[in-house]
């Protein structure tokens, strides 16, 4: 993923191509080789069902509908900062298509946790994962923030069991607001950093 990163920013962010950006940073690498792959690794290799990692069609229209439900409040502070950027809708669309996130932080990691340390434990190792690996990205004053968040989202997905309460709606909205307050900004072209004052509200 930081290859991927690294090579649309430095390469493909240089192009006026639309279409190859997404094909190489939206279907190529958070798509095909960070979701797909092992999915199909930890299923036909590991004999875990799709269901064991929280992909299934089991109460997805509740998930969906907490989803969205879940996503009015930030929606709120992000559109009027999504005004302030060049196309607030790429912006939107290009953090909804990283599912490889939510994916490798609870689909994975959370049960992984949880089933070798227990629930509690678990949620707390999750939130904390969730905000080690920005370390980086973000000041120091937003690790809180992250913290919280991880831990409702690890909350969430605990009891619901389903990826689709978290992505792509509610990863959407909250990635987005995410990302301008480290930030990044995407365009059609990819991604690129600037300056943002952003309110974090996820």
């Amino acid at each position: 993923m930081i290859g991927a990163y690294s090579f649309t920013t430095n390469f493909l962010s240089l192009s006026q191509n639309v279409i190859l950006p997404f094909l190489i940073f939206g279907i190529l690498t958070n798509t095909m080789l960070n979701v797909v792959f092992p999915t199909w690794w930890m299923v036909y290799h590991e004999n875990q069902s799709l269901k064991e990692l929280g992909i299934t069609g089991d109460c997805i229209l509740p998930a969906i509908l907490f989803s969205m439900d879940f996503s009015i409040f930030p929606a709120f502070p992000l559109i009027p900062q999504l005004n302030q950027v060049e196309n607030g809708i790429a912006h939107l669309v290009y953090n909804g298509i990283i599912l490889w996130e939510p994916f490798f932080v609870y689909c994975w990691l959370q049960l992984c946790y949880e089933k070798a340390f227990g629930i509690i434990p678990g949620i707390l190792l999750t939130g904390l994962s969730f905000m080690v690996y920005h370390i980086g990205s973000y000041s120091f004053e937003s690790f809180l923030i992250l913290l919280f968040w991880g831990l409702v989202f690890a909350l969430i997905f605990h009891f619901i069991n389903n990826i689709f309460v978290l992505w792509p709606i509610k990863w959407s909205v909250s990635s987005s607001l995410g990302t301008l307050m480290g930030g990044t900004v995407f365009s059609w072209n990819i991604f690129r950093k600037k300056s943002l004052k952003v309110k974090a509200s996820f």
